[in-house]
């Protein structure tokens, strides 16, 4: 029972897409798993708010927008940029 702590011990989905200055899409919410280490669910994270973008930039081109730069995904843990660099090491 983790020593007798009832805290879930999960870590939190967290992101906003920004369009055009403004707040377009954000997620907030517990992950599913248990993480071993910090870097871990930051990398989830970045992963869903990029497949996210992804899916809002197919939307909007369907609806007729196009979109001409690409789109930028910030993260702050530098052990997730360098597992996003290359998911091998």
């Amino acid at each position: 029972d983790g020593a007798g702590d009832t805290a879930p011990r999960r870590s939190h989905i967290e992101y906003i897409l920004m369009m055009n200055g403004g707040p377009f899409s954000w997620k907030s919410r517990r992950q599913d798993n248990v993480s071993l280490c910090t870097s871990e669910p930051e990398f989830v994270a970045a992963s869903q708010a990029g497949q996210d973008a992804a899916y809002l930039r197919k939307t909007q081109t369907n609806f007729g927008f196009s979109r001409t730069k690409s789109t930028l995904l910030y993260e702050d843990n530098l052990a997730c940029v360098v597992m996003s660099e290359n998911p091998v090491r």
